[in-house]
């Protein structure tokens, strides 16, 4: 019933602003779409991006071009799309790396949340609490005891300061009321290979990169950082479940478009992204996404949560803040 409602409101409100639609909404699309990413080819930001943009191309009728910008943790490619022609040609794939740099970073040249509108939030991978198979005892009750018994000895790993990674981490840390150091790395594959090793203690890495070593039995998941178990890892619990509350982190992918673009343009890619996404999920399924499709409404709602939550963690981290250069 909830969800028949929410879709009957947004298709009353897509059937309003259709009616108000100026000469550009009505043609739209009648050129090729573009789809900013980032971050550099071949990563998985890179790779879910182009999923969506061939399944897109064929509900919206036109190309959809991938074009990478990568650089200062997404903040060249979230900068260029703040100043494009709101018209929906120019669409920029976010993650948590924006609503994390909204604190991370001190002089962004953008308000992601004022200069950008919300289209849709389409995947979700949840975060999962890794360790070496080379750690006796894999339970996580048992594994906190050895940690609150010697208090700063431990360490995690990260891809680096201010990732989704390090902060779900210092969620945790804070939930859990554990010491652990952190040790960040020049990307999750160096942090991997170490928590391994036995050389970093633990991690929070995603279903995506750490499937290969959880099935070759390397690490083991100890816990999920999402309110339901995954359909992946059934008896892994979550957080929740081992009493440590609040530790809800997922590496999510969404579209949005410089703010100014026409409510009926947003309302025709949110639709197109639906069907995209539904299209797409046993290919998501490979990569251990869920589908996880909101409306626009719903995904500035998301957004203000995140942008929150990191803003919570940046600050009970002590992380630095972080200065773009000019």
């Amino acid at each position: 019933m909830g969800e028949t409602l929410r879709i009957s409101w947004f298709a009353l409100a897509f059937s309003i602003a259709a009616l108000f639609a100026g000469p550009a909404a009505a043609e739209y699309p009648d050129r090729p779409v573009t789809l900013v990413v980032g971050f550099a080819p071949g990563g998985s930001t890179d790779v879910v991006a182009r999923l969506l943009a061939k399944s897109l191309a064929e509900q919206l009728g036109t190309n959809v071009i991938v074009s990478n910008r990568p650089g200062a943790s997404t903040n060249i490619a979230t900068t260029f799309v703040a100043r494009s022609n709101p018209d929906g040609y120019t669409l920029l794939m976010a993650s948590p790396s924006q609503t994390i740099n909204a604190s991370l970073y001190q002089n962004l040249p953008f308000n992601f949340e004022r200069d950008f509108t919300p289209i849709s939030l389409f995947a979700s991978n949840p975060a999962i609490l890794l360790i070496s198979s080379t750690i006796p005892d894999a339970d996580l009750r048992t594994w906190l005891a050895h940690v609150r018994a010697q208090p700063g000895k431990f360490s995690f790993a990260s891809p680096g300061v201010g990732s989704t990674a390090h902060l779900a981490a210092e969620l945790f840390k804070k939930s859990a009321g554990v010491d652990l150091v952190h040790i960040p790395y020049k990307g999750e594959g160096q942090a991997i290979v170490d928590v391994i090793a036995g050389r970093v203690q633990m991690m929070f890495g995603f279903y995506s990169a750490a499937a290969p070593y959880i099935k070759s039995g390397q690490l083991k998941p100890l816990a999920v950082a999402t309110s339901k178990r995954l359909r992946e890892l059934p008896n892994v619990p979550t957080l929740d479940e081992l009493g440590i509350q609040g530790v809800h982190v997922t590496a999510w992918y969404g579209v949005v478009a410089p703010v100014g673009t026409p409510a009926p343009i947003i309302a025709i890619l949110n639709r197109d992204i639906e069907t995209a996404a539904n299209v797409l999920s046993k290919d998501l399924a490979e990569f251990g996404l869920q589908v996880t499709v909101l409306s626009p409404i719903e995904f500035a709602q998301h957004i203000r949560n995140e942008t929150q939550t990191w803003a919570e963690a940046i600050k009970f981290s002590g992380t630095k803040p972080q200065y773009l250069n000019p």
